[in-house]
């Protein structure tokens, strides 16, 4: 038996955030169309301070097959089932094991005043946990690269490593932290629609084999597509097809299909040198539409980074394009920082700021 896990939605009314009730109602398809028929949301469902639960009463019941777990989260810690009529929809309010397919899952709503450590104990001592048993939760997991919500970057319900090897669940799977990460047995599988522009790439949501304890990514198709991104410019006979060429390397490293493109919303930076800003910015704005992509910022590209040339710099270019010769020489293993990051700081050091 499979199981799917999202959290981390931040719904309002569908009017409010269409995209996300999209990206939602997506995963309802994917997971019916598979037979899945458990979906556990791992907190932060709706937005903080937000009580008009009938759009998402709405949408549970045009799957009714699926049951839909609620495990509250720190901005949606007060939800209980009575506040939706859907007969599908379970809130967990306390801390409780659910048998799924003979497999045990612990599921911890959001408590502020206590940590996941504290609450697992208090569990342990008046239930007996079995051998094989599934942690979700939400909060965040303490370790050395711990991955940090940059909107919240306090702890929240924190769960150490130390507890997981003293009671060793099989899995754990926690809300919170947005992006889609694996540390470990620990896995997150991330908000299911780009919030903003610090959410890019392609989301996600987990569906998890109970038995073989299996979690693995799948991707949410949604309305939109959030990047960020910088292009160095370097002192170049033809600026354009340089641009154009790196443009390129960046939209091949998203691996999207050509539909997804239209998709795309790019938050673009341009650093290092130009012989003409406005040219250079102008062109940028043109590849890209040309690509069916729009920016993020109703500006365009942010240039305050990039630095115009002088006259005066030429023989600062001639001693810049022997070092960038020297360095494509040397082998890239040697390198902490990618040659482009290497180079950037060369130009500073040759051309100035």
């Amino acid at each position: 038996m499979k199981i799917a896990v999202t959290s981390d939605v931040h719904l309002k009314s569908r009017q409010e955030s269409p995209q996300r009730y999209n990206a939602l109602e997506n995963i309802f398809e994917k997971i019916t169309h598979k037979g899945i028929l458990e979906l556990i949301i791992a907190g932060d469902l709706f937005e903080k301070d937000y009580d008009n639960y009938s759009d998402f009463d709405t949408l549970c019941k045009k799957y009714p097959n699926v049951t839909v777990n609620i495990i509250p989260g720190n901005h949606d810690s007060q939800i209980e089932k009575r506040f939706f009529s859907a007969e599908n929809i379970i809130v967990v309010t306390e801390p409780q094991i659910k048998e799924i397919d003979k497999v045990s899952f612990l599921f911890l709503p959001y408590d502020s005043a206590k940590s996941m450590d504290e609450v697992i104990v208090d569990f342990a001592h008046r239930h007996t946990l079995p051998s094989k048993w599934i942690l979700i939760g939400h909060g965040d997991y303490l370790t050395s690269n711990r991955e940090v919500n940059p909107y919240e970057p306090h702890l929240y319900m924190p769960l150490t490593v130390k507890m997981i090897n003293n009671y060793n669940p099989s899995v754990v799977i926690l809300g919170h932290i947005h992006k889609p990460s694996q540390f470990g047995k620990v896995f997150y599988p991330g908000s299911p629609c780009g919030l903003n522009i610090n959410e890019t790439g392609k989301r996600k949501f987990l569906i998890l084999e109970v038995h073989s304890l299996t979690p693995q990514y799948q991707t949410v198709e949604t309305d939109v597509l959030y990047f960020s991104e910088t292009i160095q410019m370097f002192p170049v006979d033809d600026e354009v097809s340089f641009l154009k060429n790196r443009l390129s390397d960046i939209i091949q490293k998203w691996q999207l299909k050509e539909e997804e493109l239209k998709k795309v919303k790019v938050r673009l930076f341009l650093k290092g040198y130009t012989k003409d800003k406005n040219v250079i910015t102008q062109n940028l704005v043109q590849i890209v539409r040309n690509k069916g992509i729009k920016f993020y910022d109703s500006l365009g590209p942010d240039t305050s980074e990039l630095k115009t040339l002088k006259e005066t710099d030429r023989e600062k270019i001639s001693l810049l394009n022997r070092v960038k010769i020297k360095i494509g020489e040397i082998d890239k293993g040697q390198f902490i920082s990618s040659i482009e990051d290497v180079m950037g700081k060369v130009m500073e050091l040759i051309l100035g700021s």
